[in-house]
């Protein structure tokens, strides 16, 4: 699935930022792969 490829992809670059708190809570809210943030 190359949809959710582009998303954490994004994690990485944007989500680092301030909206990564936002981002987490956004994400977990829709069971995406956080995981990524805390690695």
């Amino acid at each position: 699935m190359p949809t959710y490829d582009k998303t954490q992809t994004y994690l990485i670059t944007g989500g680092a930022g301030f909206i990564g708190s936002n981002l987490v809570h956004h994400l977990t809210s829709i069971r995406y792969k956080t995981v990524v943030l805390f690695n």
